[in-house]
């Protein structure tokens, strides 16, 4: 009698705990429909994916931003914005302070494992900058020399995979890694290509000095970033951007951004379809 009072209680303990198992699994969807907004991370230093504008609103505005917009109109609820840095993206999304990350963020295998990926909705091949008298031409001759980069990138992850020999610089933002390159603090600057033209620009006087090496550190693919587990909402993002390829939304997007008028003058060469690994 002991004994079966004994696993009668066992059981429903263990039920007990698979229930609260349960009920901590919240639905990451059902959380954002009931509160009636999606909270996207951005980073907001990253002109023009995500930077304040300098008119009258004040408002962050750009690529990621839209992306953020459109996404969330499709769910049908309003979007809002979370400032994130580079490094803390994930983090912010492993405590539920954000839903989604529409941040500049690269697929990367150590990535995946943290969180999941959507669709690719951006890709960016990612570069290094030098100086013309370094005796740099390739990226086989970083090996001793320092690289700054923005801490928690993907250029960060690229040097420290591919090119060990290579000293890297980790810096809070991409202002931050450019003005060390700049105050010769590291030998070379890397960050996507689209970001190293605008870098290119403001390095004013010191720009004929200056050069990009031709060959990329790796062409990366952005997506969208859900937490792991929460298979509704990833599906209902992966749904949104679908729509968004198939209706041209995705394409009037980019060329809001990256038109000859922009400044930032780039070539849509992808579409919003899977990452292949």
């Amino acid at each position: 009698m002991r004994q079966t009072t004994r696993r009668l209680m066992l059981a429903l303990l263990g039920a007990g705990l698979a229930l609260m198992n349960v009920a901590a699994k919240a639905d990451a969807l059902a959380d954002v429909k009931k509160k009636g907004q999606l909270t996207c991370g951005v980073v907001s230093t990253a002109k023009p994916f995500a930077f304040v504008d300098a008119g009258q609103s004040r408002e962050v505005v750009g690529y990621d931003v839209d992306i953020c917009n459109a996404v969330a109109r499709s769910l049908g609820v309003k979007a809002v914005l979370h400032p994130v840095s580079a490094d803390a993206r994930i983090p912010e999304l492993a405590q539920g302070r954000v839903d989604v990350l529409t941040a500049v963020l690269s697929w990367t295998p150590e990535r995946a494992q943290q969180i999941d990926f959507s669709r690719q909705y951006f890709e960016a091949r990612l570069v290094v900058m030098v100086r013309k008298n370094a005796g740099i031409s390739r990226l086989a001759d970083l090996k001793g020399k320092r690289v700054s980069v923005v801490k928690g990138s993907t250029s960060e992850i690229a040097l420290k995979n591919e090119h060990p020999d290579a000293g890297v610089l980790s810096l809070p933002d991409p202002a931050s890694a450019f003005l060390a390159f700049k105050q010769g603090k590291s030998e070379g600057f890397s960050i996507s290509e689209l970001l190293m033209a605008r870098f290119m620009n403001d390095a004013g006087s010191d720009a004929p000095t200056l050069m990009v090496l031709p060959e990329p550190l790796q062409t990366d693919k952005w997506g969208v970033g859900v937490k792991k587990g929460e298979r509704a909402l990833l599906d209902a993002v992966n749904d949104a951007l679908a729509k968004m390829e198939a209706s041209g939304e995705g394409k009037a997007i980019f060329e809001r951004w990256f038109s000859e008028k922009t400044g930032y003058p780039l070539q849509r060469t992808f579409k919003f379809e899977p990452i292949t690994k």
